[in-house]
């Protein structure tokens, strides 16, 4: 399954095609469009404070003039914004919005954290971003949602004397001063940190079929081949990481690897059980709304005449998680 460019084991991805939403029909003033998403994160040194990411517009957090100044140049028609994040960043970034919503009161931002890896997060942002058939901003929070859950997100590392997150045990503090082979911490669906056995990787439970990516920033030549044994990838796509490995994980060396279920072509469709909020009138298959938080449990049957829904936003707001 190629997700952005070429499948190339031995290669490095290329640009991804990167269509934007078309206007669409609804009820909100007549128009209802696809929510464009803003990648926030740490930023490596060479993306600046703004820059794009496989094509995703991303903002420094660290920088919170940059985050405004994107969601002001990204908001929409009806000033949505829909904000991807690791969900490690996701307290400084709701900070950053209470202040963006007293400067930009128009913009609407859907603030939804993602777990795992750099890599995890920015190739959730591009899917979500980009898959067809999400314009209907109730089919991109699906898809979000499906993608969320069923991930898999890892990192190979040679320590783990730097590593915060997943907490590494007191053994393997130990082991990565004495040497060895590496450590596997995996961000996700279990945070959990595994020790290599030899030039080899300990046994992954991985669902089979899905699509490889890796992000590989200078490990030895048999990491990423020992990781396509034992995820039993047949090929991967390759891509160059968005955040400084030294900050996201305390050493220049490692590399990110990121498992998509086999099945995210079903994914694009709009979910069952959409509904539309009672208060603002979005559409969505949450318990309750990512827009303006109403809780809503009726069970409204999808329209069957494939009419796209609308968003709309009345303030700032978190995920649904």
């Amino acid at each position: 399954m190629v997700l952005f460019g070429h499948s190339d084991p031995g290669g490095t991805g290329t640009q991804p095609r990167r269509p934007r939403p078309e206007t669409l029909p609804g009820a909100l003033g007549g128009i209802a469009v696809g929510l464009q998403v803003l990648l926030v994160g740490r930023l490596r040194p060479e993306l600046g404070v703004t820059g794009t990411h496989e094509g995703v517009p991303a903002a420094d957090v660290r920088h919170p003039e940059a985050v405004q100044e994107a969601i002001a140049r990204l908001s929409g028609p009806d000033g949505s914004v829909l904000l991807v994040c690791s969900t490690d960043d996701a307290p400084e970034v709701r900070a950053q919005l209470a202040l963006v919503s007293v400067a930009l009161p128009h913009a609407h931002v859907l603030l939804e954290p993602v777990p795992g890896s750099p890599l995890a997060v920015a190739v959730v942002a591009a899917l979500v971003d980009d898959r067809d058939g999400t314009q209907d901003p109730a089919a991109q929070l699906g898809l979000l949602d499906r993608l969320r859950e069923r991930i898999w997100s890892a990192v190979w590392l040679p320590s783990v004397a730097k590593l915060e997150r997943p907490h590494p045990s007191l053994g393997q503090h130990v082991r990565s001063w004495l040497g060895g082979s590496g450590f596997v911490a995996v961000h996700s669906p279990e945070a959990r940190v595994l020790t290599c056995p030899g030039q080899g990787m300990p046994a992954l439970d991985v669902p089979r079929g899905g699509a490889l990516m890796v992000a590989d920033s200078g490990a030895p030549d048999w990491v990423v081949p020992a990781l396509d044994a034992a995820l039993g990838a047949t090929g991967r796509e390759e891509f160059a990481t968005w955040r400084d490995p030294r900050d996201a994980f305390g050493t220049a060396t490692c590399v990110e690897v990121l498992v998509v279920p086999a099945d995210l072509d079903d994914a694009h469709a709009v979910p069952a059980g959409t509904r539309e909020c009672p208060a603002c009138g979005s559409r969505h298959a949450r318990s309750v709304c990512p827009w303006c938080r109403m809780a809503d449990d009726r069970a409204v049957p999808d329209p069957d005449d494939g009419s796209p829904g609308t968003a709309r936003a009345d303030e700032p707001t978190g995920a649904d998680a």
